[in-house]
């Protein structure tokens, strides 16, 4: 065996291959056309699991054309396709590796781009992410694909929703090498893997979506993936396996079981709720119910609820599984917990709104600028604020020592607050100023529509002040 050690790869591509020397060439030509040049920047380890049809002659020739980017390990029994990509994980030199299915294909920019990411955001991420769709048999994308223009990190503690189940991710090499696939986990074990990685730093990269990973859907229905009904292992190891390796992994590392991880278990548990069931006996189909109710006992109603890809109704079943309870006793407990689920977003979709205009204010004040300065530039003398929380009063201590003068404040609670300016209910006929402006930004259409009605002041909102300061 002669590792490649003489050139600095940026990618080691991992690529396990097994019977597939129909698919094999396209693979290549998809690695070997990449915009980030291949033979000055690629090194693949491909690894022949004891396949049975001519693969081995494809690698061969392949090593062969290209001797020094491939290197070539051909197995003498059928070890499965975690071993032979715990074997590329030893065997890569690159700086970054990235695991590849002998079958399917990426988009010529996708190694260029994802390089570039994980170089700029190297203290933030160790993982890069990318866009699924399929193809050959039929062609659709993911159903857990992303609608990003641009590159993107995702934070798990904000975004949890956002999961990653599949193994085309690019991932720093010091940080793969610290982690192996479960051989003994034949099904779901890229999705422990990857998620493994991602807990690391509670963060990932996501390429934006004109990236591509094209997974083959075989007309044949020949891969693991698609030969899983039936093979008993799906259903008696594999749930409890990646329940297990998540749970583990989190309690570890966050001391808590983190939503996205519970959201991987409920994605997984919901789909596997949904799905018909073949070859297995009562007593066999009486096991598998166990494992997935042992699963989902750790994992938040609302995960579940939160599944967009199956019907109402079979996420309704799978609760009142959980707690054991009649479909029509979870119908009336579901509408109760739609509602606080709701309430509940939209109190952090505010909290998160007003921490980045929070944020925004910060960086104006670090570049030395004043909130007063908008008001002058536009002839703004006299204003009014709507809302009195934390921002409110931020803008009313910003304003008061200036020639700006706010001439009241307008709150839903005005009752109980206490200032030494006019507090007014919002409604009503309002005294003229030269602007209002509304520091409740998430509200802000609803807010400007309602006060418009029966006044004709300018309505304007604060983060349209701050993005002004900013140039934006």
């Amino acid at each position: 065996m002669n590792i490649l050690k003489e050139k600095n790869f940026a990618i080691s591509v991992i690529m396990p291959v097994y019977n597939t020397e129909k698919y094999l060439r396209e693979a290549m030509e998809s690695i070997i056309g990449q915009t980030i040049g291949f033979e000055e920047n690629v090194q693949v380890i491909l690894i022949n699991d004891a396949s049975s049809d001519q693969s081995d002659l494809q690698c061969r020739k392949i090593k062969e054309r290209y001797p020094e980017n491939v290197e070539y390990i051909s197995l003498s029994r059928n070890s499965g396709p975690s071993f032979c990509r715990n074997m590329g994980i030893e065997l890569a030199t690159g700086e970054y590796v990235v695991f590849t299915d002998s079958d399917d294909k990426w988009s010529a920019n996708a190694f260029q781009r994802a390089v570039q990411l994980l170089k700029c955001e190297s203290d933030k991420i160790d993982l890069v992410s990318v866009n699924l769709e399929y193809f050959d048999a039929y062609q659709k994308p993911h159903i857990l694909n992303m609608e990003n223009a641009i590159d993107i990190i995702v934070d798990i503690n904000l975004d949890y929703k956002k999961i990653r189940t599949t193994v085309p991710c690019f991932i720093k090499s010091e940080v793969a090498k610290e982690y192996r696939f479960n051989e003994g986990q034949m099904f779901k074990e890229d999705t422990s893997y990857i998620n493994k990685v991602i807990l690391r730093q509670q963060r990932f990269g996501m390429l934006a979506d004109d990236v591509k990973y094209y997974y083959r859907s075989r007309t044949d229905r020949t891969s693991l993936v698609q030969g899983w009904s039936g093979d008993k292992r799906y259903y008696l190891e594999a749930p409890r396996q990646l329940y297990d390796a998540l749970y583990t992994e989190s309690l570890k590392i966050c001391g808590k079981f983190v939503p996205m991880m519970q959201f991987v278990i409920a994605y997984d548990s919901v789909i596997r709720f949904a799905e018909p069931i073949t070859g297995l006996s009562d007593e066999e189909l009486e096991q598998y119910y166990d494992i997935l109710f042992h699963n989902i006992q750790c994992v938040d109603d609302k995960m579940f609820l939160e599944v967009n890809c199956i019907e109402v109704e079979i996420k309704k079943l799978l609760i009142a599984y959980k707690h054991n309870k009649e479909l029509e006793d979870v119908c009336i407990y579901y509408k109760k917990k739609e509602i606080q689920y709701k309430e509940q977003e939209i109190r952090q979709q505010k909290n998160r709104c007003n921490c980045q205009i929070m944020k925004q204010f910060l960086q104006i004040k670090q570049d030395g600028t004043t909130i007063k300065d908008y008001f002058e530039k536009n002839r703004y003398y006299e204003v009014a604020i709507y809302g009195f929380s934390d921002l409110g009063e931020l803008l009313y201590q910003e304003l008061r020592d200036s020639q700006i003068t706010v001439a009241y404040i307008i709150d839903r609670n005005a009752g109980h607050i206490s200032a030494d300016i006019p507090i007014l209910h919002p409604g009503g006929k309002l005294k003229e100023v030269d602007v209002i402006v509304v520091t409740a930004v998430y509200d802000y259409v609803e807010i400007r529509e309602k006060l418009c009605i029966g006044n004709n002041i300018p309505v304007i909102s604060l983060e349209h002040v701050f993005r002004a300061l900013m140039g934006r």
